[in-house]
């Protein structure tokens, strides 16, 4: 069976962007040993972990928008409708991410000294939260059938 030349072009963008992101981690694992010392690697841990958790802010905006946009209208839905949809799951996600900014950082200025241990957790914090964005755009590329776009952005 010969694959669409379409298919195996998305298949190879699909590896390169799986396999780059291993490379890159597995690259820069012993460099963030080295810097952050044996005791602060967990940081590195806690951080994965919280891009775990945040996705669960992204309340299925993400497949919802990738299902919308990869199905085609034929008519019935008009890529007006869909671009309306998509920004207002973007105000939405946008307006998420600004409370979840507005709670961390504020917590972070009602302390009255920031020791660097601290500025380590907000730095994490906010890393974390611009991820969710990034999750919502990801989607769009992916439902727009752009996966070189979304790997590379991805990268």
């Amino acid at each position: 069976m010969i694959l669409n030349n379409k298919i195996t072009r998305s298949i190879s963008w699909n590896s390169l962007g799986s396999i780059s992101t291993a490379v890159i981690f597995f690259i820069c694992s012993p460099i963030y040993l080295s810097i952050l010392g044996i005791n602060n690697f967990a940081y590195i841990g806690l951080w994965q972990t919280s891009l775990v958790v945040i996705t669960l802010f992204d309340f299925g905006f993400g497949p919802s928008i990738a299902k919308e946009f990869s199905n085609p209208s034929d008519g019935i839905v008009k890529y007006e409708d869909k671009t309306t949809f998509f920004y207002s799951l973007e105000k939405v996600n946008l307006s998420i991410v600004a409370i979840l900014l507005f709670v961390t950082t504020g917590y972070f200025f009602l302390i009255d000294t920031l020791n660097p241990k601290d500025s380590n957790y907000f730095f994490l914090i906010i890393s974390v939260i611009i991820f969710l964005p990034m999750l919502l755009y990801q989607n769009l590329l992916l439902g727009l059938q752009q996966q070189r776009e979304m790997n590379l952005f991805i990268i």
